[in-house]
């Protein structure tokens, strides 16, 4: 059973995502209730409207959520397909969504901008299968070239970004620089284990 703190922190948190401003003169328990919940396995998707505060874990803002909500008691199972434009996928994942909370079920996914998340939900009961919701998540949507590039997902989505605008010479340099902190960082990594 959830405690009613967690109802309670949830319901704030919530709160403060969604009224801009609201937040002010709480960013430290924001940063630590995420991070507990983080911790715990319950992100929930609203938690993406808090990347423009700092130390915000990068494993939060990064990803692509997709949530459904229905009885905590049912069976919920995502089948996606995440088209890169290749064309080479075309067989449909298939994988039991997790319940995060109260019967709110999430699946996270790395999406990149030039790629597509095509899925559809099934829920089962146990009298029934069915499927009950269906869509495609483009990754330029959930891409904002005006953020500060903040890690390695930003700075990749940035240079697909100039790719696609045959901005080749930019793309170059930003490839330059993102190898050199990529090759640096794993440096200055390797001397602390």
């Amino acid at each position: 059973m959830k405690s009613a703190a967690d109802v309670c922190c949830l319901a704030l948190l919530k709160y403060y995502a969604l009224k801009k401003g609201s937040e002010t003169g709480h960013h430290q328990w924001i940063l630590r209730k995420i991070r507990e919940f983080s911790e715990r396995g319950m992100i929930l998707p609203f938690f993406r409207k808090f990347a423009g505060m700092e130390d915000v874990p990068a494993e939060i803002i990064d990803k692509t959520y997709v949530s459904y909500r229905t009885n905590p008691k049912h069976t919920v199972t995502i089948h996606y397909l995440c088209d890169d434009g290749s064309g080479q996928q075309t067989i449909y994942e298939e994988e039991e969504m997790k319940n995060v909370f109260g019967g709110i079920f999430v699946k996270t996914f790395t999406l990149f901008a030039d790629e597509k998340l095509k899925y559809y939900i099934t829920e089962k009961n146990e009298y029934t299968q069915k499927v009950t919701e269906s869509k495609i998540i483009e990754g330029a949507d959930e891409y904002d070239k005006n953020q500060p590039v903040r890690n390695g997902h930003d700075w990749i989505n940035k240079m697909i970004q100039m790719t696609a605008d045959n901005n080749m010479e930019q793309v170059k340099k930003e490839l330059a620089s993102y190898e050199e902190k990529r090759f640096l960082t794993k440096r200055m990594f390797a001397l602390i284990q």
